[in-house]
């Protein structure tokens, strides 16, 4: 740390919450210096730290995070910069979830996707629910395939998958069902029946099976370290001081203490993960084979963000299309009940990129990524401006 963080940081004691915004604001300025070392070159240390706090005074739990002790923040701050995502809240690529008197940051599925995407390894990627009264086949063997049509019209949700088709042809699906989803969540998750889980169940569900497959991909260091991290902070288990996969080494620092990280040369290690470094939770293999889909709809379901408008742009949109821009704002609207689906189908109507064919909102989604951009970003932010007004 330079001399000015060090003075900062000495003005917060980080066993204690951090109180007010000031204070929180005070404890990431002083975590740059070491999240300079780390940092993925998306982003430097400054506009990191810009991007967290306003995640975090956007959310509905804002005032939670203030309860949080300084020491977690540093934490959750040093976790997202490690993982080279951005805490953009319409982007859904993760979050900062408050749990009693720790923040911890924790990897949303969109976040999965992006990181998968950002191998280059990977030409599609996505996660899905399945509804009953929905054709869905899959078959393991020699054989294998996965194929869904979403036909029901009931929202009760029987099973959950992920599925990846590489560059070079290759394919691998995850699927869940819900009882096995379930368990999982009961088993692994510490907030098993937190907001997360109570408000947005279907892209909880998606973010399991999708962690799940990424956990096998091994596409690259930082898609295997965040799911190492996101299943040490979801289950709250203390993570290793240091994680080593293949020549990057990842520093967590102790529980409950600023995390400071030594940044070592792996390259001539033995390039795996120590066996100790392996993460308790999720290590049971859910139903799983290998096949290609139709493509389904991958947007995400972020929290809300209140106050971030749809229309600014983040640093770096790991590699978004409009549609999928679109797509992720409107969810976010819809799923934090600001918009009807019939309010958005309406005004998606009116600018031609609404189909009477899709009958469910899966459907809709899925088939607003063929939509017109520029008819769809005018639709989008007709939709945003008028919950804004609400």
């Amino acid at each position: 740390m330079t001399e000015k963080q060090t003075t900062e940081l000495a003005r917060v004691d980080l066993a204690k919450p951090v109180g007010d915004w000031a204070t929180l604001g005070r404890v990431l300025k002083a975590q740059q210096g070491e999240i300079g070392k780390v940092i993925a070159d998306l982003f430097d240390p400054e506009e990191l730290a810009r991007l967290a706090l306003t995640s975090m005074r956007s959310g509905e739990q804002a005032e939670k995070m203030l309860a949080c002790t300084g020491a977690s923040v540093a934490k959750s701050f040093m976790d997202l910069a490690q993982s080279g995502l951005s805490p953009a809240r319409h982007l859904g690529q993760c979050c900062f979830v408050p749990y009693k008197s720790e923040l911890q940051f924790q990897v949303e599925y969109r976040g999965f996707i992006t990181l998968a995407k950002r191998s280059g390894e990977v030409s599609y990627i996505t996660a899905d629910v399945v509804h009953e009264g929905d054709k869905f086949e899959f078959q393991r063997g020699t054989e294998q395939f996965l194929h869904h049509v979403p036909l029901g019209d009931t929202e009760q949700i029987t099973h959950f998958y992920a599925l990846v088709k590489l560059r070079d042809g290759a394919t691998d699906f995850r699927v869940m069902t819900k009882a096995q989803i379930d368990k999982h969540r009961d088993r692994y998750s510490k907030m098993a029946h937190g907001p997360a889980w109570s408000n947005s169940y279907a892209a909880m569900g998606m973010k399991t099976v999708i962690r799940q497959l990424c956990k096998f991909l091994n596409l690259s260091p930082q898609l295997t370290a965040a799911t190492i991290i996101d299943e040490y902070n979801e289950a709250g288990v203390g993570q290793p001081e240091k994680l080593e996969v293949g020549t990057h080494s990842f520093g967590f620092g102790a529980r409950g203490r600023p995390v400071p990280v030594e940044v070592v040369d792996v390259t001539k290690q033995e390039q795996q993960v120590p066996a100790e470094a392996v993460p308790p939770p999720g290590t049971e293999s859910p139903a799983a084979d290998t096949g290609a889909s139709a493509p389904v709809a991958d947007a995400a379901s972020p929290a809300p963000a209140e106050d971030e408008g749809f229309g600014e742009e983040p640093p770096n949109d790991g590699g978004m299309s409009e549609q999928e821009k679109c797509i992720a704002a409107l969810r976010e609207l819809y799923d934090a009940e600001k918009v009807t689906a019939k309010e958005m189908k309406a005004i998606l109507g009116e600018h031609g990129v609404f189909k009477p064919e899709w009958g469910r909102l899966s459907q809709m989604w899925s088939g607003l990524l063929h939509a017109d951009p520029a008819a769809l970003h005018e639709a989008t932010e007709v939709i945003v401006t008028g919950a804004k007004g609400r």
